[in-house]
């Protein structure tokens, strides 16, 4: 059976376990505790399930932690560059002014581009580094590549240093003519500048230095025209204007065929 406390305790330190009657317990006051009962404020505290703490004790905690016991409105939210709202009171929104090309989202902001030829896009890379565009301008400075050149239409595939006229079936085929007035040029590896781009057909170089198939010996700054040989050109210094595709970069020695670097000048 459970002990009940008598009336005559007046400290905290005597009631042991037990039944204690509201009636019959006299008010306690904080003194009436052990000193290892209870904390008050202004002590170091550690946790603990045996001890009590006063409200004192506990806002102590609190600001302890770095927390402050003060409630109220805030008194201004401003904002910075780049965003609108704000507010002096109750709850603010800040608002992001992402400007033109920019899209502002619920979880982000994207940017408006496109590689495509698109109006009123902001351009950008594909996987592969391209893009297209309508006109542009700009002043040009340096480039990849050392040609400039531009799409005929052919009856093949043709691989690039090929010699190739004007004939065949569409626009230009590949060349077997001694000397031809019909010349068109040399089909292009990389062209610095493609002309006619989106056109079907092949990059004939038209200037600039370009590999070359040709055959027969060639010296430094031979002449070149077109030979027999399909596709190929060879060495000729009495050539007549018209015929001439350019001259020669490199040499090469031999009469079997080989492949060179040639100044093409088709203008």
């Amino acid at each position: 059976m459970a002990a009940s406390a008598t009336t005559d305790t007046t400290s905290a330190s005597n009631i042991s376990s037990g039944t204690l009657n509201s009636a019959r317990l006299p008010d306690l006051a904080v003194a009436d505790f052990g000193g290892s009962a209870i904390q008050t404020g202004s002590e170091s505290f550690s946790d603990s399930d045996s001890v009590l703490m006063t409200a004192a004790a506990v806002q102590d905690k609190i600001t302890s932690y770095g927390y402050t016991t003060t409630t109220g409105d805030i008194t201004a939210v401003t904002a910075g560059s780049g965003l609108t709202g704000g507010a002096t009171s109750g709850g603010a929104t800040l608002n992001i002014g992402a400007g033109t090309y920019m899209t502002v989202n619920a979880d982000d902001i994207a940017v408006d581009a496109t590689s495509a030829n698109t109006a009123s896009k902001v351009v950008a890379r594909d996987g592969s580094g391209n893009f297209s565009a309508g006109t542009i301008t700009a002043t040009a400075t340096n480039a990849q590549y050392a040609d400039l050149a531009e799409i005929y239409k052919g009856d093949a595939d043709f691989e690039p240093g090929t010699v190739v006229m004007f004939g065949g079936e569409f626009e230009i085929t590949e060349c077997e003519l001694d000397n031809s007035h019909a010349v068109a040029g040399v089909i292009s590896t990389d062209p610095a500048h493609l002309m006619n781009a989106e056109a079907e057909g092949s990059p004939v170089a038209l200037a600039g230095r370009v590999p070359c198939k040709v055959t027969g010996p060639v010296a430094k700054g031979d002449l070149m025209v077109s030979s027999r040989e399909s596709g190929h050109a060879k060495a000729d210094n009495n050539a007549q204007p018209g015929r001439i595709i350019g001259k020669a970069i490199e040499a090469k020695e031999g009469e079997g065929n080989g492949v060179i670097e040639v100044l093409v000048n088709m203008m």
